[in-house]
């Protein structure tokens, strides 16, 4: 079904084809998302996109197809963070009828609605979706049969039961054409800015000086609309697919077999995770724009290729900008939090951060590993202005064997093509990355979370650990059998702790002994308490062989490090007990100012972990302890 434009006045026949057009396109699209919040922006968005390309829309041979393509783009993008999340108001047979829907994958969803409410052929859906006719038409009665036995009705029905969704859609109101147009004409005047600007440079390098019949130059207006209060507004938003990175620099940086692109996409597909450690589809769920691409090098199928993946995404404002690079940013710092069990994301490692200047407003690097499947992820991520990406190198390469200064010059190329845009800022310059501290990432930022914990051996499964507890009289206690305990609860010397917090980890699909588990209690002491904290638990690890020699209990420093009010040591102690049966403790003792922190491992011969690990467990939950509110500070 079409209503193609036939007056020969462009506003008119625009005006006639939006309001013929606009309540079906809705329905459509409401049926699509279940969002009729998303399908209105989504559709009206459309119109905007329409008026822009009038002469190009007007002149196709299904003008309709063109914008209901625009608009389901947009409300998926807007829908996805609130999925099938309905008013309460809809009635029950609507109700019924989404809930059917919901269970269809997108692309039978999209064929069954093109084909029973749109009304378009066969073929012309299956080219909709870009599928061949064959897998259109598998699509198409896989859809119809299950939607069918949901709402236990009749195939034939369908059409009907599709439209009994406008008893929710038809309290819609939608502004005038006026608004739509002009919104469009301030959309297509912000496109022509780039260009204009170019225009009126090479006019000046080639030294041409043009004047009006009365002597005046000219000067090149650059049709930026300008509110009543005199400030500027906002170009408009754009990110063409043309500007995101090709082949050619991926080669150029990483080197290789031969780098190809695999695909580009705007990511309505599937569940949207695309990045490792990505928690949703868009970092802006109200986003103008987004963009995924794919590089593989290698041929096609070889477990052994490396990938490469860029998202990109445009907000309507700096500020939604900087908001989605900071949520891009925190999914990179707290890999699949404990809050999102539920969704089975894969755990990764946070190995290293990064800075990487002169390139962008903002931009980082996160090393990062799966310790299960072998990978290692190098993610990138830049603003420039409006415009957020992110280039993510996949490899089986180690960490930090990985090329993380190739990548971060592959971001700093997607930066540079993208900051010609209107909505774009700061261009790139030579990448430069230097490591910082990790951000402040958890439930208690002061304190280790499972993205930060090591392999314990193979084929132990993930650390798991319980929210984190106040220390108490008992928890606050770590100790280690022939030593005495290192408390961190009550007082120390008259000083009392305060901001005591302790949290365990253990990894439950390896069954290991009970004994087994990593450990780690932080609290705050007056500085110079802190000071001599460290030193009393230094003392009484150095007189463990000597405090029960029939323990036999070996000591081995593993690190020993004074910085001014930051120090840090650790150790390995081994235990022999009855029964030829040996214990191994890994113990570190941390202070930064005014907080100190103890962590225990336990290891068993299944489980255990490397020196150099442990080490740099100790060394990340120094990092994290500056996060501690001081002794003085109160919550």
């Amino acid at each position: 079904m079409s209503d193609a434009p036939t007056s020969r006045d462009p506003a008119a026949e625009f005006d006639e084809f939006y309001r013929l057009t606009r309540d079906r396109l809705l329905l459509q699209t409401f049926a699509l998302t279940g969002d009729l919040t998303a399908s209105r922006s989504g559709v009206r968005d459309a119109f905007v996109v329409a008026w822009h390309h009038w002469p190009k829309t007007a002149r196709a041979t299904d003008p309709e197809s063109t914008v209901r393509t625009t608009a389901w783009r947009h409300a998926l993008r807007r829908a996805t963070a609130r999925r099938w999340r309905r008013d309460q108001d809809f009635d029950a047979e609507a109700n019924a009828v989404l809930d059917g829907l919901a269970d269809l994958s997108l692309v039978q969803r999209k064929v069954l609605l093109l084909t029973q409410l749109a009304g378009t052929s066969l073929q012309a859906a299956a080219r909709e979706v870009a599928l061949p006719l064959e897998a259109a038409s598998r699509e198409l009665g896989t859809g119809a049969a299950d939607f069918a036995r949901v709402r236990a009705i009749d195939t034939a029905e369908i059409p009907q039961a599709l439209a009994s969704l406008s008893s929710a859609t038809r309290t819609v109101r939608w502004p005038r054409s006026s608004i739509i147009t002009r919104a469009g004409g301030a959309r297509r005047r912000a496109h022509t800015v780039a260009g204009a600007v170019a225009v009126a440079a090479t006019l000046v390098v080639a030294g041409m000086a043009v004047g009006d019949s009365s002597g005046v130059r000219p000067t090149l207006d650059r049709q930026v609309e300008r509110p009543s209060n005199g400030v500027v507004a906002d170009p408009q938003v754009t990110l063409p697919d043309t500007e995101l990175l090709p082949a050619g620099p991926v080669q150029t940086s990483l080197g290789g077999r031969g780098w190809k692109e695999r695909s580009t996409k705007d990511n309505s597909d599937g569940d949207g995770r695309v990045l490792a450690c990505q928690q949703a589809r868009y970092v802006d769920p109200d986003g103008e724009a987004a963009w995924v691409r794919t590089f593989r090098d290698g041929p096609r199928g070889n477990d052994e290729t490396r990938r490469v993946i860029q998202v990109a995404e445009a907000s309507a404002d700096q500020d939604s900008a900087r908001t989605s690079y900071r949520r891009l940013r925190d999914w990179m710092a707290g890999c699949a939090p404990e809050s999102n069990e539920g969704q089975n994301l894969p755990q990764h490692r946070l190995v290293a951060t990064f800075d990487i200047e002169d390139v962008g407003n903002q931009a980082h690097l996160f090393l990062l590993r799966n310790d299960q499947t072998g990978v290692t992820y190098a993610t990138a991520m830049a603003r420039t202005g409006r415009l957020v990406t992110a280039v993510s190198l996949e490899t089986a390469a180690l960490a930090m064997r990985t090329n993380r200064d190739a990548v971060a010059d592959l971001v700093g190329s997607a930066v540079q093509r993208m900051c010609k845009l209107p909505a774009a800022g700061k261009c790139a310059g030579d990448a430069a990355l230097s490591e910082v501290p990790p951000f402040p990432a958890g439930e208690n930022p002061a304190l280790l979370s499972t993205w930060d914990l090591p392999p314990a051996g193979r084929d132990t499964g993930t650390w798991v650990g319980p929210p984190v507890s106040a220390l108490t009289a008992e928890s606050g206690e770590i100790g280690v059998v022939s030593c005495s305990t290192v408390g961190l609860a009550g007082k120390f010397k008259g000083a009392g702790y305060r901001h005591g917090a302790l949290r365990s980890f253990v990894l439950p699909e390896a069954n290991l002994p009970v004994e087994f588990g990593l450990t780690q209690a932080v609290a705050s002491l007056p500085a110079k308490r802190a000071s001599q904290f460290v030193g009393d638990v230094r003392g009484k690890i150095a007189e463990c062989p000597d405090s029960d020699a029939g323990a036999g209990t070996k000591v081995r420093q593993l690190l020993r490090r004074d910085n001014g009010d930051r120090s840090i040591t650790a150790w390995q102690l081994r235990t022999e007990l009855p029964d030829d049966q040996v214990l191994t403790y890994d113990i570190a003792i941390l202070r930064d100012g005014t907080s100190v922190s103890a962590l225990l491992f336990v290891s068993v011969p299944r489980a255990q972990m490397r020196d150099g690990n442990f080490v740099g467990l100790a060394e990340r939950a120094l990092e994290r302890l500056d996060e501690l509110p001081g002794y003085q500070k109160k919550r």
